[in-house]
């Protein structure tokens, strides 16, 4: 009689392994990943908000980033924008007198002019002129205006004056007086005369003043500029302002808000098309090298590794000269 085998099913007990943690795609791991760092995360915001400032910003602060406003050149975020409206101007004759017969100590010693008194600026000084008036001195045989934006420190004996720019020699004793006109900016300039002699030699002691220049437009000028309807619109003595330039212009008159907006465009541009083309072009020769094969293929990953190791900057000068 055989023998009957029976078996048990035997039971074993182990830990399963289980997931530490979810499944996650690429792009829901590369985000985590992301987040966790700090810097990384700040340069995105950086990022999307200079595409924002340069996309949509244009299209709020509608200003030609290459006209120039030549009433505001070199002027500061914050700058003072107030213009005062006056009347057109009218020639200024000058002022002439007869100029006084030298004293005997000025006809004996050499260098022994006086300075030219009661220096006075004659009605308002504005951006479109100072007028100057002075005393005659005995003896001059001219008067030479110098102009600074600081105000001449004192002069030791025998040293040469320090005045700033030379405006204009008056040859004519008779004249005594000076209108200017270059380049005047709102702000404070010092003006000093001194007297020459018959050789055209300067006196030793000088005259200086001290004048605030204030920023004025006629009423057609400020109609021509837009800044009113018509001429009419406006009489001497009104304040109007002039465009605001929120981040100052340079030294062409153009606003800078304006060119950091169009100058933003062109560097995002290279920064991210040119990555774009640079990976689209990667793709097309390899894959027309892998396409091909056998000597094209080798050829071709040959310039590759040449360009690979070449340095960029050599390879761009070498790339510039060939074209």
């Amino acid at each position: 009689m055989a023998a009957t085998l029976s078996f048990d099913r035997v039971h074993v007990e182990r830990d399963a392994e289980t997931l530490s943690r979810p499944s996650l795609s690429y792009w829901q791991d590369a985000w985590i990943r992301l987040k966790s760092n700090t810097r990384a995360l700040i340069s995105l915001y950086i990022v999307i908000g200079l595409l924002v400032f340069t996309i949509f910003g244009p299209l709020i602060w509608r200003v030609d980033p290459a006209q120039p406003d030549l009433d505001q050149i070199s002027v500061p975020p914050g700058a003072e924008r107030a213009v005062t409206v006056v009347a057109e101007d009218d020639p200024w004759e000058g002022v002439s007198t007869t100029p006084p017969a030298p004293t005997a100590l000025t006809a004996l010693t050499e260098g022994a002019l006086a300075a030219p008194a009661e220096l006075a600026s004659v009605d308002q000084a504005t951006t479109r002129g100072v007028r100057l008036h002075w005393a005659a001195v005995p003896g001059a045989a001219g008067y030479r205006v110098y102009r600074d934006i600081f105000e001449p420190p004192p002069r030791a004996a025998g040293d040469e004056a320090v005045l700033g720019l030379p405006l204009a020699d008056v040859l004519n004793p008779a004249i005594v007086s000076f209108e200017d006109q270059l380049d005047l900016k709102p702000r404070r300039y010092f003006y000093s005369v001194l007297a020459l002699d018959a050789a055209g030699d300067e006196a030793a002691e000088y005259a200086t003043l001290a004048v605030d220049v204030i920023r004025v437009i006629t009423p057609a000028e400020a109609a021509q500029k837009g800044l009113i309807d018509s001429a009419a619109d406006a009489k001497p003595g009104d304040i109007l302002h002039l465009p605001l330039h929120p981040l100052g212009t340079d030294y062409l008159g153009r606003d800078m808000l304006a060119r950091l907006m169009h100058g933003a465009r062109v560097s995002l541009f290279i920064g991210i098309v040119a990555p774009f083309a640079y990976v689209l072009l990667g793709i097309l020769y390899g894959s027309v090298a892998g396409f091909l094969g056998g000597r094209p293929d080798q050829l071709l990953m040959r310039f590759a590794d040449f360009v690979v190791a070449l340095p960029f900057l050599l390879f761009m000068i070498l790339f510039r000269i060939l074209f």
